[in-house]
């Protein structure tokens, strides 16, 4: 930890020294002149008009100063800065702090002059002054015949802090969505639930056109817009509704997003893709999307019902190796429709959607583990056959007011859920390693002939879960933004509130068995009903913006108040025998369980109190921008806790610190490098705080603590990129987490029965570091091939307590992981070939528990190739191998070849396409995981789809109005 308090006053010392320079510099000089802002339009489409020529002119015409309108980028290969064709009309220019009449002049090639009369009048905190809005009209021109030039398609580039994605540089079969499209576009990966990633930085949010689209569910977009309509993909930085009342300043709030930018024969019309299929093995796929679209409107509609687990299409990320996104198989169904709406002036929005979906899941997990202990090892196996449905319906709406110094938004959003769940597992702990050990041989082991595998035998368990539940969710948040007359400050006002409510019951059966006799056993009915469940949320908050003379600050008062209950009431019968198996005597009840039911109400109330500086400065090499955000958190939290005969009431009341961020952002024309330092500190669960025993689950225990300590977390961040032309791109990350009194969930095992007594705890030490590289490079013939390489390593410390017949102790494990993929791609107008290969491994240490070394990875190639075929045809085709080693149970240390193939016949120029699709043709496809920590090492299989065959017919309609000349 004191490593990490050494970078962070290593990081403070620069930020300081950087700021004293400059305020050394700024105080030599006079501040003689005030900056006038303002934006310039379109008066016939209302949209900002870029590279506009801005001059303020004296009473006798004569210039006093000008400027270009928009915001620049550094353009590689001509060396020299160009405008940003996305960037808005935004203009300052600095005039003398003199008051009096002006007139401000804007001309641009296509427009005709504009004048606008002035009158500037100061106040003594002026530091810029804002220009009404500016509309210019166009002139007549005369247009030339069409011609065509043809240039090689360039697959990214860097505009300034943004990097865009051409889209039609990406060789895509016909037909394909833009999920297809994304994860083919160099350093961008797509994870777990539509979680996308750019050189490993999350993607907070996904864009179209710079609006949102079903906010809240992102794979409508990925699944459902053609990636034939995408002009570009562009990542950046975007400024909050902040920026419309402040301008470019630096203490706005940014989010990382992505921006799905259609090319401009999408931007008004009508388009729908429609898909049908059905397959071998009673697979099936049906998906309907619309959407109408002008420059103010935009209505879209989708459905789509299909058990492929929602993949439509071949993408790279389904035959990487498994990371849970495709457990089981899941039967959908799910529509919805989302709307947006301004007027011409953009003075107000009005977009949300409505989202209706319901899963019915079936998987099997078979888990193996081995459980880390300080005189011997055991080992877990389970079988799980698992059920899930659910049914959800959800709303958001978002509407603004903007005015050119205040606006307002009004966020209502409602959610509903009701799921059925159903678990049946059948679960033993050996002493000795059970390999080949699978389900029937635990639910029968008491009639096997296999007495060595009884002799290992700890505990079997055989259980049954059914469980029902329902809730709904209804938040809204009100936002107002004021910029203060007279001064280049500004405030913001929020309040937020939310309400959750939600009822369950469950009914469980466990069978447990002790030993090889068995030498006891229990037998366990349990009724749970939780309800009702709620918790009640309400937030307040006042910010002020405002200049300071090095940089600008912000100050925020924030309060919270929250209240949630939670009543759990359990019944049961319950037998027990020794030296056999128990069995319920007829006529038995069920009983309430006091000692483990119970009634929990928490009041907490928060006052926040948070403060922002943040500085931003252009050079002639490149621009500069610090920022420090420290956060200060005063809780006050009540809890009233009855359980059996505990009754109890802990409070706690405390202040916690925040370093939300501590950065220095260097941006050149070739490169640029972040460094940040962020402190968080995490609340005790007052409810782990009571001395209390639950036995619900006779195998798992649970005491309470109330010896635990806050939670901090420092985190580390350093990024490198590096692109000097538009060749040549690498990007470098180092990423560190260190954890001081962290939370974990040690336990006494009892090494006779295998129940372990479960606790709380603080301890420190864990931590993790990643530090991970890409490169990219185009070469040869119209830079037709590329080469990439992606290699991340990590370092991660995990420690818990754990004790074995004794009082738990510390117990740590260190694993080093290393992953690389090398590839070599070639593209041209009809072929579009890449191979790829690299390794996966881990390397697992604990002096004290481990006796020597684990050691597991996989070997894996790519060989993936789609060629247009003469007569509309098409093939795509993709082929992996993957060779595993090191994982608990031989079996699964394997090689596996999985090839998929795609034959596609277009009609009518691409309007109709149909599709033969063969899904893992080898059969050998597996859903294989693997972790580690401080508690054990553990595998798991989960089921896929099989193999099968898909014939489907996919349906695109576009209708374009035509323009006038």
């Amino acid at each position: 930890m004191n490593k990490f308090f050494s970078f962070f006053r290593a990081l403070l010392i620069v930020i300081l020294g950087l700021v004293a320079a400059d305020a050394s510099a700024a105080g030599a000089t006079k501040v003689d002149s005030i900056a006038l802002t303002g934006k310039i339009y379109d008066r016939l489409t209302t949209r900002h008009v870029i590279g506009t020529k801005v001059e303020v002119l004296r009473s006798d015409s004569s210039v006093i100063s000008s400027v270009e309108g928009g915001y620049r980028y550094y353009d590689y290969d001509n060396r020299t800065n160009v405008l940003k064709s996305d960037s808005t009309s935004h203009y300052s220019i600095n005039v003398p702090r003199v008051a009096g009449n002006y007139l401000i002049k804007v001309t641009k090639d296509g427009y005709e002059p504009h004048f606008l009369s002035y009158s500037l009048v100061l106040n003594k905190r002026d530091m810029e002054k804002e220009v009404p809005k500016i509309y210019l009209s166009r002139k007549k021109v005369t247009t030339l015949e069409d011609f065509t030039v043809k240039a090689s398609k360039v697959m990214f580039y860097n505009k300034g802090d943004t990097i865009v994605y051409n889209a039609d540089a990406f060789m895509l079969p016909e037909g394909s969505m833009l999920d297809a499209l994304i994860v083919q576009m160099p350093g961008v990966e797509i994870k777990d639930g539509g979680k996308i990633y750019v050189n490993g930085r999350f993607v907070e949010t996904l864009l179209l056109n710079g609006k949102d689209f079903f906010k809240g569910d992102q794979n409508v977009m990925l699944e459902n817009i053609g990636a034939y309509a995408v002009k570009d993909v562009a990542v950046y930085e975007k400024k909050d509704d902040m920026d419309s009342i402040l301008g470019d300043r630096a203490d706005v709030d940014k989010d990382y997003v992505m921006d799905v930018r259609l090319k401009k024969d999408y931007m008004t019309g009508f388009m729908i893709n429609a898909e049908a299929g059905g397959g071998t093995k009673s697979r099936y796929l049906g998906r309907l999307f619309a959407m109408s679209y002008t420059n103010n409107t935009r209505l879209s509609l989708y459905g789509n019902a299909n058990n492929i687990n929602k993949k439509n299409r071949l993408t790279q990320e389904e035959f990487e190796l498994y990371d849970g996104d495709d457990a089981g198989i899941t039967r959908k169904i799910n529509g919805g429709i989302d709307y947006l709406a301004d007027n011409a002036l953009h003075t107000w929005e009005a977009s949300g959607n409505v989202d209706a979906s319901y899963n019915d899941n079936r998987n099997t997990v078979i888990t193996n583990a081995v459980n880390f202990l300080q005189t011997a090892d055991n080992y877990d196996f389970s079988n799980r056959d698992m059920r899930a449905r659910d049914f959800s319906l959800s709303t958001f709406h978002d509407f603004k007011l903007k005015k050119d110094s205040w606006n307002m938004t009004l966020k209502p959003q409602f959610s509903y859920n009701k799921k059925r769940d159903n678990d049946e597992t059948v679960a033993a702990v050996f002493s000795e390693d059970p390999q080949g050990v699978d389900k029937e041989m635990v639910r029968s082991i008491y009639t096997l002939s296999d007495s060595e595998l009884r002799r290992a035998l700890i505990n079997r368990n055989l259980k049954n879960l059914e469980s029902n539940s329902h809730g709904y969710d209804a938040k809204f948040n009100g936002e107002t933004r004021v910029k203060i007359p007279g001064s280049p400050d500004a405030m913001v006002f929020k309040l937020q509130s939310k309400y959750s409510r939600s009822s369950s019951f469950s009914e469980e059966l466990q069978d447990i068995c002790f030993g090889e006799v068995p030498s006891s056993s229990q037998l366990q009915h349990q009724f749970t009903t939780e309800r009702p469940h709620y918790s009640f949320n309400i937030q307040a908050l006042a910010r002020y913006y405002f200049r300071v003379p090095i940089g600008n600050l912000q100050a925020s008062y924030e309060f919270a108040h929250t209240q949630t209950r939670k009543n759990s009431d359990i019944t049961a019968l319950e037998a027990f025998a020794e030296n056999s198996m128990a069995e319920f005597t007829p006529g038995m009840i069920p009983v309430p369980d006091f000692a483990n039911s119970y009634t929990s109400k928490l009041y907490k109330n928060e006052h926040r109190i948070k403060i922002k500086w943040a500085y931003k400065k252009k050079y002639e090499r490149g621009k500069l921008e610090l920022a420090l955000q420290p956060q200060f958190y005063f809780e006050d939290q009540h809890l009233f806790y009855h359980r059996g005969e505990t009754f109890a009431t802990p409070d706690r009341a405390y202040l916690r610190f925040r370093l939300e961020d501590c950065s220095v952002f260097w941006n050149a024309k070739k490169w640029f490098l972040r460094a940040s330092y962020k402190i968080d500190q995490t609340a005790v669960n007052l409810v782990n705080l009571v001395d209390v025993r639950n036995t619900s689950d006779p195998l798992n225990i649970w005491v309470g603590n109330p010896d635990l300590k806050n939670s901090t977390t420092h985190t580390v961040n350093l990024t490198f990129r590096h692109a000097p032309d538009k060749k040549l791109s690498q990007y470098v990350s180092f990423y560190a987490v260190f954890k001081d009194n962290d939370f974990v969930s040690g336990y006494r095992y009892d090494s006779r029965t295998g129940v372990r007594t479960m606790k709380t705890y603080n301890i420190s030490g864990n931590s993790d570091m990643d530090l991970y590289h890409s490169i990219f490079y185009r070469f040869g013939p119209s830079d037709a091939f590329n080469i990439s390489n992606f290699v991340s390593g990590s370092i991660s410390n995990y420690s818990n307590m754990i004790g074995y017949d004794a009082d738990p102790a510390p117990q740590k494990v260190r694993n080093y992981a290393l992953h690389e993929d090398i590839g070599l791609g070639y593209r041209t107008e009809k072929c579009i070939l890449s191979v790829n290969g690299g390794i996966a491994v881990n390397n697992t240490h604990s002096a004290g528990v481990l006796p020597t070394r684990l050691n597991n990875g996989v070997w894996f190639g790519r060989l993936y190739g789609h060629v247009a075929l003469p007569f509309n045809f098409s093939v795509d085709s993709e082929f992996n191998i993957m060779k595993r080693y090191g994982y608990i149970d031989e079996s699964m240390n394997t090689t596996d070849c999985v090839w998929n193939a795609t034959l596609g016949y277009e009609i009518n120029k691409g309007v109709w396409r149909i599709s033969l699709d063969a899904k893992d043709i080898l059969n050998q496809n597996k859903g294989f995981n693997y972790t580690v920590n401080a508690n054990g090492r553990t595998q798991t299989l989960n089921t896929v789809l099989p193999r099968y065959l898909m014939l489907s017919v996919h349906y695109r309609f576009d209708f374009k109005p035509k323009r006038g000349k």
